[in-house]
């Protein structure tokens, strides 16, 4: 019997449906080593058939017990979310010739949904791992060997000294309202190499059909929802809280609102790729704007600096 098959059966079993499995044992198979290579087998199958020139790793199997991301999914959906955002990123590193990254910052990083996949194709990298739940930092700094850093709502007070030549942001903006983005990019922008690439995503044109589609899985009441679509039809941006969670909600950006707002950023725009995060989240690429030294400062490179670079101003005044 094929793989799928007993993968098949395990959800049967794990199914809230079938009163025969008692709630403990399927708690038990959901994190079985055994589920979880089977999951992982599916979603590197159906990867590779999507990106057949890009080389996918196997990845670690083990989830951490109070990974929200996992006990509200499957594993196969778990490490497809996971492959897709490093196809996102060997996609756009094989078509801009980058041979590999060094430094890597994940935020928010979860328990390691997408790190694990980031670990497995760069190994040698170093890795910094932040969030608000500190209990998944941990487990990210203990499984994957990251450097961690509790992250904090206001981004002023997020304590990160390093230099990353890839920044991977999945899924944080699309749960900010438009007027906190610019201080999460600035950020950013302190902390990315000077030839380093940022990653992150979006809710874009798909997400406002979805929302009507399926409502529970957004967590917005029908009100809001009709809000934030209107919002976005006339503004190119829509927003509403959680509930329960001021501050923090679902955002729908359209991409000529992104790009406005990227224009006055330190970005310069690299790609951008509708639904390419597990065919939902659209997918932004941006690297750190090229200025030209202008002519002013050229003079001020001269005549400021009269001991070292006489010879200079002779070649300027030659000219």
């Amino acid at each position: 019997m094929s793989a799928s098959f007993w993968y098949k059966l395990a959800q049967n079993l794990l199914s809230e449906e079938n009163s025969l499995v008692s709630r403990r044992v399927r708690n038990s198979l959901r994190f079985s080593p055994l589920y979880l290579y089977l999951g992982m087998k599916q979603a590197l199958a159906t990867i590779e058939a999507e990106f057949s020139n890009i080389r996918f790793p196997k990845l670690e199997l083990e989830v951490d017990r109070r990974d929200e991301m996992y006990m509200h999914d499957h594993p196969e959906h778990y490490f497809y979310v996971a492959y897709s955002a490093l196809a996102c990123i060997q996609g756009l590193r094989t078509n801009q010739s980058v041979e590999t990254f060094t430094s890597i910052l994940d935020l928010p990083c979860g328990h390691g949904r997408v790190l694990r996949a980031l670990k497995a194709a760069f190994p040698k990298a170093n890795f910094t791992a932040c969030d608000l739940d500190q209990h998944g930092v941990d487990f990210c700094a203990r499984k994957f060997g990251a450097t961690g850093a509790y992250s904090d709502v206001d981004p002023r007070k997020i304590r990160i000294q390093a230099k990353f030549d890839l920044i991977w942001v999945g899924s944080l903006f699309t749960h900010l309202n438009g007027d906190r983005w610019s201080s999460f990019l600035n950020l950013f922008s302190s902390i990315l190499a000077k030839d380093g690439i940022l990653f992150f995503s979006t809710h874009g044109d798909f997400v406002v059909g979805r929302l009507e589609r399926f409502p529970m899985f957004y967590g917005l009441s029908p009100e809001q929802i009709e809000m934030v679509k209107l919002q976005y039809t006339k503004g190119g941006f829509g927003y509403a809280d959680y509930r329960k969670n001021p501050g923090y909600g679902i955002s729908l950006s359209s991409a000529e609102w992104v790009k406005k707002l990227l224009m006055l950023s330190s970005f310069d725009l690299a790609a951008f790729i509708p639904t390419a995060w597990d065919k939902h989240h659209d997918v932004w690429a941006v690297k750190p704007k090229i200025v030209e030294p202008t002519l002013t400062a050229q003079f001020d490179w001269v005549f400021q600096r009269p001991r070292h670079c006489a010879k200079y101003r002779a070649k300027f005044y030659a000219k």
